[in-house]
């Protein structure tokens, strides 16, 4: 009898490892389609707004207006995206989120990525204008995806470069 209770004291042992494994594995490809969505939604995102850019070159008014005002909140397109699959941070409305650089002085720090700003964006000469918006013959964009998961609050950034040139 004392065998038996020993050889079940195991197996429980034995089935709770493998259940607490399960639950482990689950999580992380939880964890991993999450990262997914968000990654391919970037990388759309991305592909959209060069797509865009290249639309606008002759814009009436100026590419990098064209540029600004469509991404600008409540622009013709907007500056943020929803993205299916994922839940936004409590408070935000969507997941995804685009700012287009119009300040040659913003900084790396300042927009949390590395572009090598501060740079001269409307070729003057100098990279201390605050506002390009309709003189820009280069752009710098920051899309941001920020999703509730499994493991908490995640984020993804990209910077890109547009040129109306």
């Amino acid at each position: 009898m004392l065998e038996v209770v020993i050889a079940m004291t195991f197996l429980v042992i034995g089935l709770l490892s493998l259940t607490t494994t399960s639950l482990a594995v689950h999580a992380l490809r939880k964890v991993d389609g999450e990262r997914h969505l968000a990654n391919r939604a970037l990388k759309r995102a991305a592909e959209d707004i060069q797509s865009y850019s290249n639309a606008q070159l002759g814009a009436v008014g100026g590419w990098s207006l064209a540029m600004v005002n469509a991404y600008a909140p409540g622009g013709a397109i907007g500056d943020t995206f929803d993205i299916q699959g994922l839940t936004p941070w409590e408070g935000e409305a969507s997941c995804g989120s685009i700012q287009v650089v119009t300040d040659e002085t913003a900084r790396d720090a300042d927009l949390e990525v590395l572009l090598g700003m501060p740079r001269d964006l409307d070729s003057d000469g100098l990279t201390d204008n605050t506002d390009v918006s309709g003189t820009a013959g280069l752009l710098p964009v920051v899309i941001r995806i920020r999703w509730q998961g499994v493991s908490g609050q995640r984020e993804v950034r990209q910077g890109l470069y547009v040129s109306g040139l």
